[in-house]
């Protein structure tokens, strides 16, 4: 708590970020969305790290921050990160349940979710409906809102109500429960609780290849089309290799299976068993598939894809030279001429892809990222000792980490792994509907059947 600024600095704060956020919607109306993010991304990404500070200091009242957060989310929602939108929208409505405000602009979310996947499960347009009929009717609503509520809810008019007790279940399987509640699922209906059947079904509307794409090649499958699959195996991977680390369920007997093995004491109170490596592999594979996604996105929107990661695809690399280190530390530069023509000629048709760009700026942005680069760097390629506690850094080839902070790592790396995938899917999605024409055709989705292991229960 001592950590946090006093009330009148964050109040300040508070008020400047919301004057930045008014600054964004003025400018967008007059310029359109991608000269606005252009010219004020980077202080909009600042307020909304106002807005989520604010919504989590206990000291303030409930309203403010519930509104504060809301706030934020809408400002995720501005710049197409819908996904990371409806999550803040979650925190602010645990504090808020029935503020119109903040129900009515959920509610806009799901609807706006609803219609850019390809599986609009029910339990999201339901919710969609349910937090728009209750906006609608709530008082003191501001009237220009109220409006919009009014509209979204008249349009999802056709649908069928989803029974709110459809959405209340108890998932008999354990890691099913756990990937629910730490928010890792790849699900349509997010934000609800899926089927466990449907837990990470989350596809896009207007997913379409060009007829050309096939060949007769001994490879008839357009690489773009595997590389998707690709990605979402390599995350429930990462994913599973994250519960069996942090949850250690008996069944799997990690414990049992660790003994087996002799390690030389090091003495440096280090972990060496079998959940600690399952935590190791998990987090680099985590923080290579954003980099492998940043390939995906490259090579789908035919830009360079040498040498790219997760926070340079989308930019100009650079170079600074930086005295007193060991060599030059690449930053991000313009936005990619091939990019900056597509969003310049489809800026408010394209969020998805603005929401990409966005977490890209983010993380170039971000002041943890080469630590966490490093414990990848030496999970994959030099060597990771994981202990207790720290006393001193070991040497130039082992790299030490406390295990406590690397549990927690690793569930932030999974989550911004999949909120970039959620991300892709948005976009995919968005850019197939724009050049769906007479040479392309619709990619169908389909349960997976391995007859290795169809039997199994």
């Amino acid at each position: 708590m001592d950590s946090l600024p006093d009330p009148v600095t964050m109040q300040t704060a508070y008020t400047a970020a919301n004057d930045t956020y008014d600054r964004f919607l003025l400018r967008r109306r007059k310029a359109g969305l991608w000269i606005a993010w252009h010219e004020l991304g980077h202080e909009l990404r600042s307020a909304r790290d106002t807005f989520w500070a604010v919504g989590h200091d206990p000291r303030l009242p409930r309203e403010t921050r519930a509104i504060a957060l809301m706030n934020g989310a809408n400002a995720l929602s501005t710049v197409g990160r819908h996904f990371e939108a409806l999550d803040t929208y979650e925190h602010a409505a645990k504090l808020r349940p029935d503020d119109g405000m903040v129900r009515g602009n959920r509610g806009v979310e799901l609807y706006t979710l609803a219609l850019g996947l390809r599986q609009s499960h029910s339990l999201l347009v339901g919710r969609a409906r349910e937090d728009l009929a209750f906006a609608v009717q709530a008082e003191h609503l501001d009237g220009n809102a109220g409006a919009i509520f009014k509209q979204c809810l008249d349009r999802l008019s056709h649908h069928a109500d989803e029974p709110v007790e459809a959405r209340i279940r108890e998932y008999e399987d354990p890691y099913s429960r756990w990937a629910y509640e730490q928010n890792l699922l790849l699900s349509a209906s997010l934000g609800a609780m899926p089927p466990e059947d449907q837990l990470d079904t989350a596809s896009a509307t207007g997913l379409v290849t060009k007829l050309e794409a096939f060949s007769t090649d001994d490879s008839p499958v357009p690489p773009a089309l595997s590389a998707i699959n690709a990605i979402k195996r390599d995350y429930l991977t990462a994913r599973l290799m994250a519960y069996l680390a942090t949850q250690r369920p008996p069944e799997v007997k990690l414990g049992a299976r660790s003994r087996s093995a002799r390690y030389v004491d090091t003495l440096d109170y280090a972990f060496w068993d079998l959940p600690t490596g399952l935590a190791a592999s998990s987090y680099a594979s985590a923080l290579n598939l954003a980099d492998k996604m940043a390939t995906f996105v490259a090579f789908w929107l035919t830009l360079p894809h040498e040498h790219v990661n997760d926070r340079n695809w989308a930019f100009v690399p650079v170079r600074r030279a930086s005295r007193g280190s060991s060599g030059s530390a690449p930053l991000c530069g313009p936005v990619r001429p091939q990019l900056e023509t597509i969003m310049r000629d489809n800026a408010g048709k394209l969020t998805g892809l603005l929401g990409l760009i966005d977490l890209a700026q983010e993380e170039a942005e971000s002041i943890s990222r080469q630590s966490r680069r490093d414990v990848r760097d030496a999970a994959v390629h030099q060597f990771l000792s994981v202990r207790m506690f720290m006393r001193d850094k070991p040497s130039d080839f082992i790299h030490a980490v406390r295990q406590d902070e690397l549990q927690t790592d690793l569930i932030t790396a999974l989550r911004q792994v999949r909120r970039m995938f959620l991300q892709i899917i948005l976009a995919v999605g968005q850019k197939g509907r724009l050049d769906a024409g007479d040479r392309t055709m619709p990619m169908t989705m389909t349960d997976y059947e391995n007859p290795m292991t169809s039997g199994e229960p």
